[in-house]
């Protein structure tokens, strides 16, 4: 592994580790149930794409919405083959699924 590739994936693995915790320390002061659910409903989100990182998948499409730009954007995601750490840089920056 390259030592840019390396140094990607420790960065991105500390983001989303202090996105975790972050939420949960969050979570340890809210009573309301409906909160604490979303809040957990975050973090299991937060694990998933950290261990699709980790494994660097392919980035999947994204869902539509009704705009034209992401049936294009994902057109792009089927011709690059992209993964997690195999895609352009401003490429995988805008991506958000």
């Amino acid at each position: 592994m390259s030592t840019g590739l390396t140094c990607q994936l420790s960065s991105l693995t500390t983001i989303w580790t202090g996105a975790i915790v972050d939420v949960s320390e969050t979570l340890s002061t809210v009573q309301d149930l409906h909160i604490k659910a979303e809040g957990e409903s975050i973090i299991e989100g937060l694990r998933g794409l950290q261990s699709e990182i980790g494994s660097d998948v392919k980035l999947t499409r994204l869902p539509g919405d009704g705009f034209p730009d992401i049936a294009a954007y994902n057109e792009e995601l089927k011709q690059r083959d992209a993964t997690w750490l195999n895609v352009f840089w401003l490429y995988g920056e805008c991506y958000r699924p």
